[in-house]
């Protein structure tokens, strides 16, 4: 994660005030419509850029960010933590969120406890943890998450065990359990990321306590308008990552990058955003696709102006636009992931029982993207 902090340029000739508009989540807490995800390709941060990050995303904060999406495996929960600190913004003012690894399914308390020792952290410092019975502000985190239902074995370092088959221990349902007991002083929440209808439906059936979101992925080309109205109706609250599908200049490929050529999309770009370079009018109208249909979106950037112009762009769009963008993947080539492109560590050529590719040892039917016909669910 690298955040730029040399001057701004005018994104625009509009002067947009950064929203304040909240979602209510279905335990009563209120968090911000927009925020930021600091999840890019290539996880982790060159060492040489941790206080340029710091000081970044620290200016955000101070000019309005008030939502930050981290986790254990973007091996920056260290440099959130203390960007909140410097900025000197109420801690109770900013919604943190971060999220279990899948290689912690079997230890959930002690791996919170380290989240919770990480954001504490001065990144820099070589002093002691601070003591966990000092708080991270009145809450240490707002929502902690399930990263995905997906368990890998305990590892040497952390991260990368092997994959557990579905319906081996620690199942996802044994792991929301464990979750369930965090909730209080330290956790005010818990949700998941990555669930589909099929794995919902299952935790649904036996938990105690409803995710208050679900992170997914939401884009053009994966627009989820099945999911997302499904958790709505269940109370479950959204959160889209990847939702400018990697940008004009995308790392993930030909595919998305051409999001951001679209005829109908650059039209729509210059119809609510007409002072708006085309390449960011088409952004401007994907997180605003986003706000419309009631979804809390948290769009990456590496630059502080970018980041503000995100919380600052969001319009409504008429239903009849809403509905184009439901269906632009079908002028985009059909639907595609950004996880598809991910780092080789997630998907394995052949998972456990010799079942072929996988994603963290589950097929693509197991984890609920494809039905029993291999067609694709959104």
């Amino acid at each position: 994660m690298t955040i730029d902090i040399s001057p701004p340029v005018p994104l625009s000739e509009e002067s947009r005030p950064i929203t304040t508009e909240t979602c209510v989540l279905n335990n009563g807490m209120h968090i911000p419509i927009a925020g930021h995800g600091s999840m890019e390709k290539g996880w982790g941060v060159d060492p040489t850029e941790t206080a340029r990050v710091v000081t970044g995303l620290s200016q955000a904060i101070r000019q309005g960010l008030r939502l930050i999406d981290t986790a254990k495996v973007y091996a920056n929960e260290e440099l959130v933590g203390r960007a909140v600190r410097e900025s000197d913004v109420p801690r109770e003012e900013i919604t943190i969120v971060t999220k279990l690894w899948n290689a912690d399914h079997h230890r959930v308390q002690e791996a919170f406890e380290e989240s919770l020792g990480r954001l504490m952290l001065d990144c820099n410092s070589t002093r002691e943890k601070l003591s966990l019975t000092l708080s991270f502000g009145d809450t240490d985190v707002d929502i902690y998450i399930m990263h995905w239902p997906c368990a890998l074995a305990e590892s040497e370092d952390g991260l990368n065990g092997i994959p557990i088959p579905i319906d081996a221990q620690p199942t996802f349902l044994e792991t929301y359990s464990a979750m369930e007991k965090l909730i209080g002083p330290r956790c005010r929440a818990i949700g998941v990321s990555n669930f589909t209808q099929s794995t919902l439906t299952t935790l649904l059936a036996q938990c105690n306590v409803i995710p208050v979101i679900n992170e997914i992925e939401i884009h053009p080309l994966f627009p989820q308008t099945n999911l997302v109205p499904w958790c709505q109706e269940q109370g479950i609250s959204i959160l889209a990552w990847g939702p400018l599908a990697g940008g004009p200049a995308s790392n993930y490929g030909q595919t998305f990058r051409e999001i951001y050529t679209n005829p109908t999309l650059r039209s729509l770009g210059k119809k609510y955003f007409p002072n708006y370079d085309p390449n960011q009018a088409v952004g401007a109208v994907l997180l605003s696709w986003l706000y419309t249909r009631g979804i809390v979106a948290i769009p990456h950037s590496t630059s502080i102006e970018r980041i503000l112009e995100n919380l600052r762009c969001l319009t409504r769009l008429t239903a009849e636009d809403v509905l184009v963008l439901n269906g632009i993947h079908g002028e985009l080539g059909g639907y595609k992931m950004l996880i598809e492109g991910s780092e080789e560590v997630l998907w394995y050529e052949d998972g456990p029982g010799g079942r072929g590719r996988t994603l963290f040892g589950w097929t693509t039917s197991e984890i609920g993207w494809v039905d029993e016909k291999g067609e694709v669910v959104v």
